[in-house]
């Protein structure tokens, strides 16, 4: 595997690597490689996005390589994790 340049969690604790020439990969907490994307080009960088958080957005060399994910990303406060609620009003 080449070292990996990024990675993402998606809302179950999984972590999705950005491997260069090794696509992007899967794995689960205790570190185990469930599964890759494998991608034509080198991938440089791979983010979260979308309105449901299920669009993988994948920047190869030379093109983006938006992917629909049967997966969703992480809340920017964490993996599986909500904001807390504010003060109540």
């Amino acid at each position: 595997m080449d070292d990996p340049e990024i990675f993402v969690f998606d809302a179950d604790g999984r972590l999705r690597v950005a491997a260069m020439s090794g696509g992007v990969h899967c794995h689960v907490p205790d570190r185990t490689l469930i599964g890759r994307l494998n991608v034509p080009e080198a991938v440089a960088d791979i983010s979260w996005g979308g309105a449901k958080l299920n669009r993988l957005f994948i920047a190869a060399e030379t093109s983006p390589r938006p992917v629909v994910m049967s997966a969703t990303g992480a809340h920017p406060s964490g993996p599986g994790r909500r904001p807390r609620a504010g003060p109540a009003a």
